[in-house]
């Protein structure tokens, strides 16, 4: 292949990529939706939440201020959906401000999800991957796979559990990922943002110029297979750098500090409750981070990414550690909404943890709890999602006694308890439902990883 050819098939590959993505904008389909994969490590706390109990724990949590109390008047249920959780998830917003109430009508709640142990790096590979086998990759590797062909940031991971199998690269925007990310879009940007240059533009412009000249007559005069397959792999690489110069990093809100996440924690009582349980604001280098994965999915370059949220493994005091790591999930869910819904991107954002809490208490003054097996999924997506995935929402969907023990669910009725048919929810029933709703249950990586269960659930709308 001399330049011109290799030239006139990368025309051609753009004209079918711009006739195609016409295409998908009227009709669009599964592969047009961004999956955000949102961890809460450590093991989070239905119980506070999405899966309340009239006095779960209630001999100690007696003595708490009535935040934390989880008696009947404190247990709220969203509007006309009908989604019960515990007023302590609120972080006394306003009344239409609390998350539940907010996306009451966008969310699903699967309740009594058992996993089957306490461990941590199991609970947190079952939870992610659908599967306890090591080799298994995460759903937003398997999502990038099979929806993200060609795209040069499919898999995009912010710190999360993120192991791929080797069949995908992640894409790293956690720790100065981000920052690499903006240099490469701006080579020539001192900070990969703003004004401040090494070199003036037109100078960058004619070097480039010079390199694509060279190698342009080294592939056409070049005739060794191996050094012009070489040069040609080179030359496409060159491209996809310009793929990355689509991206508009100058816009984006949020600057490349790399920092934690920010928190108000005054000591208890020196500041109005509202005021320490606000949701948090996110620093700039975690805004910016969501800010470049939807961009990059707007751009057609991503298809899935994972956040991980720390602080869930609450053995010292429940309530007290539940509460900012929560804020800490719903902020994030929230922001990312929000700015794909304003966007026009649509979002579907998968929140799940380790494990679930044990119902009694234990650590210092019996104000922590233990590991639980059984814990719970929540899915977010925004009205555009839904329209394309057909998803239910606005319910729940499983549940658990008052003492966390799962209940059986029938897997077409979704009927609590059956008389026959019922099976106990696992994470790899919830995966298993992932991969039909993104779209890639047919896929080769889903034969390739077969998730096994004994029954199916199916969460599209009938």
């Amino acid at each position: 292949m001399n330049r011109r050819q290799l030239l006139q098939a990368a025309g051609g590959a753009g004209l079918y990529l711009s006739l195609a993505n016409r295409a998908r904008a009227q009709n669009p389909g599964p592969k047009d939706v961004f999956w955000v994969h949102l961890q809460a490590n450590g093991g989070w706390d239905p119980g506070l939440f999405c899966d309340p109990k009239v006095n779960l724990r209630a001999s100690q949590i007696a003595a708490k201020v009535g935040y934390f109390r989880n008696d009947v008047a404190n247990v709220k249920t969203t509007s006309p959906q009908g989604i019960n959780y515990l007023g302590f998830a609120d972080f006394e917003l306003p009344a239409d401000q609390g998350f539940f109430a907010k996306y009451g009508r966008n969310l699903l709640v699967i309740n009594g999800v058992d996993c089957k142990t306490i461990d941590h790096n199991l609970g947190e590979r079952y939870n992610c991957t659908g599967s306890t086998n090591g080799d298994f990759p995460s759903i937003a590797a398997t999502i990038a796979v099979a929806n993200g062909q060609g795209r040069l940031l499919a898999f995009l991971d912010m710190a999360g559990f993120s192991f791929a199998a080797n069949e995908i690269a992640p894409a790293r925007l956690a720790d100065n990922g981000a920052a690499w990310i903006s240099r490469f879009v701006n080579p020539n940007s001192v900070t990969g943002r703003g004004a401040a240059t090494y070199t003036r533009p037109e100078s960058v412009a004619l070097v480039r110029q010079a390199q694509e000249r060279r190698l342009a007559r080294l592939i056409e005069h070049t005739n060794l297979i191996g050094r012009r397959d070489a040069e040609e792999k080179y030359l496409s690489l060159r491209k996809g750098l310009d793929q990355l110069g689509t991206l508009d990093i100058a816009s984006l809100s949020g600057d490349l500090r790399t920092s934690d996440m920010v928190f108000v924690k005054q000591a208890e009582g020196t500041v109005p409750m509202a005021e320490r349980y606000r949701y948090p604001q996110l620093v700039d280098y975690r805004r910016f981070q969501i800010e470049l994965g939807l961009e990059a999915f707007k751009k057609r370059l991503a298809s899935a990414m994972t956040i991980a949220i720390k602080g869930f493994d609450t053995h010292s005091d429940n309530e007290q550690g539940q509460a900012p790591s929560l804020r800490s999930v719903m902020g994030f869910a929230s922001y990312t909404f929000s700015r794909a819904s304003t966007l026009g991107i649509p979002i579907a954002i998968l929140m799940t943890s380790d494990f679930g809490r044990s119902p009694k208490r234990e650590g210092n003054a019996d104000t922590g709890t233990g590991h639980w097996p059984v814990g719970a999924v929540m899915m977010l997506f925004n009205d555009a999602a839904r329209s394309i995935l057909k998803v239910r929402t606005g319910e729940v969907l499983g549940g658990t006694t008052d003492q966390l023990i799962p209940r059986k669910i029938h897997p077409t009725t979704f009927a609590l308890d059956p008389a026959m048919g019922g099976v106990v929810l696992s994470p790899g029933h919830v995966m298993r439902a992932v991969r039909v709703l993104a779209g890639i249950d047919k896929h080769p990586i889903a034969a390739k990883y077969d998730l096994r269960v004994d029954a199916d659930i199916d969460l599209r709308v009938a």
